[in-house]
Order: C-alpha cells, then structure tokens, then sequence
C-alpha cells in the first residue's frame, strides 16, 4: 500500500508552527508557507427587507429570512451541527426537510436559444425540478447514501491529531494519532476502521505495548492485509534522543495484537534518528525512514524483510552524496523491487529544492537505479516532501505541483506536472500524495475553500493521454484550520484524506478521517476561481464540467445552492450534494439565461464543458456567503438521472 506522509511538525509540538529549523523533519512545509488571513465575514444578521427590483427578480430570494440590498439577496447559512463519533455527513433531520417551503413553478420561464437543448427537453428539466422539490421535502432516511463518510476516534480528545497519517487498502483504513494520550503525555494511537458493507466501524485501537512519554505512536501507518505497521519516532530506550521504533501488528479475526517491535540496527549512536518517520508496506518487505539519523539529518533509510514469521533488517539505504540536513527518506514508497526516498532538503539544484532516490533490489542487493529532481527546480520547492508509487507511475510532490514519472524501459522518466485548476500559492498543493488504479490524489492542506487552511483533497486521472483534474474533494463538515488533505490515500474509487486538526464534539485538533466515494462517479465540477469577488464590475465565476464520455448526447444540468451541501438529496436514487432554495429554483428556471452560461446543455464529445457565473454587475450583498454548485445528467431516454457530480464551494469576498 502507498504510504502517504503528512508534511506537518511531530517534534516541533503542540503545533506546526513553531517549526523554526529545517533541523526537524516536519518543518519543511510548515515554516515555508505563510499564513494567510481570512477574508472579512459581513454578518448574517442585516435588517430585513422586502425583495424588490423594478428591473428584475431576486434570484436568491430566501423562504425565511432575506438581507437585501438592491437587487440581490442572501439567504441565511445553516447551522452546522456538532459530529457525531462516526457518521456520514449526509444525515438528516426528517422534520427538518419537511418544513423545506422550496416548491418549484410549474413552467420554465425562460425561452432556449436556437444553440441550446430542444424545447421538448423542458418536460425533463420540469421533472428534475420537481424531483429535487420533491427530494427536499421527503422525510427519509435516504442521505446515508451520501458520498462522504467522516470517522472519528471513539474517546477523541483535544490535541490527538487523528488523521495526520492514514493507509487504506481494501475495505481497512489505518489513521493515527501521534499525540493521543494513552499511557502518559503524547505517548500515541492508531485506529484501525473497517466497512463491513453495511458501513464503517471502528475495529481496533492499537497501541505500544510499552509505550512512554513523547513516543508519537501513529506518526506513520501502514497496513496491507491483516499486517499494520505503526511508526513512533520519539521512542527511546535510550537515555538521550528520539531514537525511534516501529511496532508490528497481526489482526486475526477482527482482533489486533502487536507481534513485534523494530528498532534499527545502528540507531545506538545516533542522537535523534527519528526511526520510523515514514513507512511503506509490502508482501512480506517493508521500508523504514529515518530521515534524522546520522550526522544532522542526512538519513537512512532500512528495509525489513519477514522470514518464517520473524522481521529482519537485511538492507541499510543511505546515498553516497548524501549531505547535511538532506532529510534523506523523509517520504518513502515501495513496489516490487523498487524503494522510492524523498530526500526534500538537497540542494542540487537551490537551495532545499529536493531530490528523490530510486533504488533497486537485484537478487537480494539494493543498489541506487537514479537520482530525480523537478523538471522546474525553485528555491525552497522541496521536491520529494511526499511520494507514491504504484503500477510504475511514480508521483512527487513538489510544493504546489506534482510531479508524474513513469517507468520505462528500467528507468523513471517524467510524464507531467499536475496542479490544482483552483489551487493557490500558499495552498500547499502536493503536501500529500497518492497514487491507486492509474488514478492520482493529491493532498492541499492549506486550501481555503472551505475556509481559512481547511484544506482539500484533488483527484486527476488520464484521459486521452492527456492528465486532467477529475474532482477536488471537500467535506461539507470541514472547517477552518482543519488541514484537509495533510495525509490523503486512493484506493480504487474511494479516498481517505486526513483532517488532523479538525473539531469534534467541541475538542479542538481531535481530528477525523474523511472517506470520499466520487472517484468512480461519472460526473465532476470543478471551480476554475478560488473565489468569487462581488465587489468587481462583473464577478465572473467559470468552472469546468467534466463527465465519462460514455455519457455522449446526454443532458446536464447545473444547480447551485447558498444554503450547503449537507444533507443534500437524493435524486433516482443518486446522491446530489444540493440543499434547494430559491437560488437553486432560479438556475432550473433559467438556466442558459445571465448570469448563467452553460448551465444546461448536452454532453459533448469530450464529456468536458465550460459553464460559467457571469454576473453584470456588483453585489456586496452576497459578501460573505458561500456558494455551491453541483450538476446532474439525464438520459432523455429513459427519462431520470442517471448521474451527480461532487459539490463545489466557492467562497464570496466584497
């Protein structure tokens, strides 16, 4: 399984921010990228007034409170409501949808143009119309079908910082919580999940059989099977330093019980090795990071090897150009007979730009295959902060890029560059990485879509040779500060992405995991802005729609929402991550009229589209607010939905 790292301090505690030397291997990230303050919030609480314009409709006209001013209002945001310990963030209250008053009109108001949908699509528009009222208004227990999962800690306390390192493979996700206090201070857990079909549940906690002050277990998981491995750096044995261990674990039935403990052979000399940092799991092979080992963090790197049962060191890797401060296997990935080391500190380059090593394994020996560096080396880049590999498609991050290399003809060679269609500067686009099934996922953990370094999660895939970002994933229980996407890992259609300081239950940084199923779907949107500024002369918003191409001549559809995503509807049976208000009924009604471009159209060719908000003029009254999109195709045909796209939230600034 890919093993994933998250890019913020475990030795610089409690927060990242203190990280003030490259010295510690978190640092890295955290002390490179500024904190960006928030946009001022107009307040929701503006005197009421009526909804009137003599030019035309308030199109965002709300059933029970509006602020308005001129021609535009602003509905009032939901209440979030706290987490439970584990739960979909689709749950609903019955009574509460059932005093939705959303009912759509009876006709569209609105002619198409001769370049639009024929007339005789308007009975279907109708149809999803009513449906979505109709959706709204239902009383059922149908949300659970909703496409995020959020799991938590069953005894969450403040400062566990679940979330800060996840593995997933098949149905077990491992997530740990370095600072969890089981035997003493930040002694460390690991929670093992599990979806028995019928939905997630906790299966295990794990923990150190003797573990102490200051261990950090969970700093690092790993799990393939019925084995888990779990990182805990700041162990020690030792009177002085950290100097590390990493604890292996058996499930047998659904019960986990530890089997050993690895320490690494040379690790007696070193002051703060750091053993255990990064893992990567094979079939009876693993691969240890220890990237503060030696001489002021150049690192090492150790592969075990598990014989008749018992796990052996048989392998010590270190690069002979290796360097002070080089941080050398910081991230580490394994597949077959290839070990992927980050080493984000080399300055080959500039200073600090990174490097990665691939090594080799040719009958029982390691031996370096090549060293790879960015295609575009910056100062500061950190090329290698994370690694994944599977499938010979390698992906690096390197600070608000990805960078893509396959194997070929015995040697990595590069193939693209990825960044996020709404990433920005500061985002930290590429703080984690996976890779599962020719698809790639991409961890953002300071994004501030859904608020201020709530963080997101990207997923790209190839499409005609060509890499497109096919979703970015956020969870509608994200808040700020949440570093979303400080550990993210694919498998298959569904994505972990770790939020490691995120709130639950009112206890800050206990942190959770969300589990999002929309890899597979046909359908996703994506916000080509960050933002949308309604103080400009015309605030524009353009996204890009994106569906299988097995979806050719059928008709989408775009809704919006100003009152969230959660719980969202169900529509044939499909989940659509949209709460219906007034703002919703006038993008049904008129769809392909301004502001609206392309909302409604046919899927063409290259299942890719380019809708758009295009507003005509200011309107300060939206400041503040957030604004969602989502779409859904039918098939005209047979008449229903056939598929939903993800929610995009696109924040409003005066």
């Amino acid at each position: 399984m890919r093993q994933r790292r998250a890019s913020c301090c475990s030795a610089c505690r409690p927060t990242p921010d203190s990280c003030a030397s490259r010295r510690c291997p978190r640092a890295c990230s955290s002390a490179a990228i500024p904190r960006r303050s928030s946009s001022p919030r107009r307040s929701s609480s503006a005197r009421q007034r009526n909804c009137t314009s003599s030019s035309r409709r308030c199109p965002i006209r709300a059933s029970s409170e509006c602020a308005c001013t001129g021609r535009w209002c602003r509905s009032r945001p939901a209440a979030r409501s706290a987490s439970p310990i584990t739960k979909s963030p689709c749950s609903t209250d019955p009574s509460a949808s059932a005093r939705r008053d959303h009912a759509p009109r009876s006709h569209l108001d609105s002619p198409m143009r001769h370049s639009e949908p024929a007339t005789h699509t308007a009975s279907l528009v109708l149809k999803l119309a009513t449906a979505l009222a109709c959706a709204a208004l239902a009383p059922s227990g149908l949300a659970a079908q909703c496409s995020a999962i959020q799991l938590n800690a069953n005894d969450p306390a403040e400062k566990d910082d679940l979330g800060e390192s996840i593995s997933f493979q098949g149905t077990t996700l491992l997530a740990g919580a370095r600072l969890a206090n089981i035997f003493g201070v930040e002694t460390g857990a690991a929670y093992a999940f599990r979806d028995t079909g019928a939905g997630w549940a906790l299966e295990w906690k794990l923990y150190a059989s003797d573990g102490a002050n200051g261990d950090e277990f969970g700093a690092a998981v790993a799990v393939r099977g019925d084995i888990a491995f779990v990182g805990a750096p700041g162990e020690s044995t030792l009177p002085v330093g950290d100097k590390g261990a990493v604890y292996a674990f058996q499930r047998t039935g659904g019960a986990w019980s530890q089997t050993a403990k690895l320490v690494a052979s040379d690790v007696a000399t070193a002051q703060d090795a750091y053993f255990g940092y990064a893992l990567a799991l094979g079939p009876a092979i693993a691969l240890i990071g220890a990237p503060q080992l030696a001489q002021d963090d150049l690192g090492r790197a150790y592969v075990f090897q598990r014989v008749a049962g018992v796990w052996t060191e048989t392998a010590i890797l270190a690069p002979a150009d290796g360097a002070l401060g080089d941080e050398f296997s910081r991230s580490v990935a394994l597949e077959g007979n290839y070990a992927i080391l980050g080493a984000q500190a080399t300055d080959d380059s500039f200073i600090d730009s990174g490097s990665v090593y691939v090594y080799e394994r040719i009958g029982s020996t390691w031996t370096l295959l090549q060293e790879l560096h960015s295609p575009t080396p910056q100062l500061g880049s950190r090329f290698g902060n994370s690694v994944a590999l599977e499938g010979g498609l390698l992906a690096v991050g390197d600070r608000e890029r990805v960078q893509l290399f396959r194997l070929e003809s015995g040697s990595f060679v590069h193939e693209a560059t990825l960044a996020g269609l709404s990433a920005k500067v500061g985002d930290d686009f590429g703080s984690s990485v996976s890779v599962s099934s020719g698809r790639v996922a991409v961890g953002a953990r300071l994004d501030d879509a859904a608020g201020q370094e709530a963080g997101a999660g990207y997923v790209f895939e190839q499409v005609a040779g060509v890499w497109k970002q096919r979703c970015k994933l956020i969870s509608p229980e994200q808040l700020p500060n949440d570093y979303g996407g400080a550990s993210i890992d694919l498998e298959g259609d569904r994505v972990a992405i770790g939020a490691y300081q995120h709130t639950v239950l009112g206890l800050e940084r206990a942190g959770a995991v969300f589990v999002h199923d929309v890899v597979g779907t046909k359908a996703c949107l994506i916000p080509v802005q960050p933002k949308l500024d309604v103080g400009d002369g015309q605030p524009t918003l353009d996204m890009t729609l994106n569906t299988s191409t097995n979806l050719l001549g059928k008709l989408y559809l775009i809704v919006g929402t100003l009152s969230g995503t959660n719980p969202g509807l169900v529509v044939d049976g499909l989940p659509f991550p949209i709460n219906i208000d007034t703002y919703s009924l006038f993008c049904i009604q008129q769809p392909n009229v301004l502001p609206f471009v392309k909302f409604l159209g046919f899927v063409g060719p290259t299942g890719a589209e380019k809708p758009g908000l295009h507003m005509q003029s200011p309107l300060p009254a939206l400041a503040g607010s957030t604004l969602n999109h989502a779409f859904v195709v039918l098939d005209l045909a047979a008449g229903q939905v056939v598929a939903t796209s993800n929610a995009t939230a696109t924040p409003i600034v005066p």
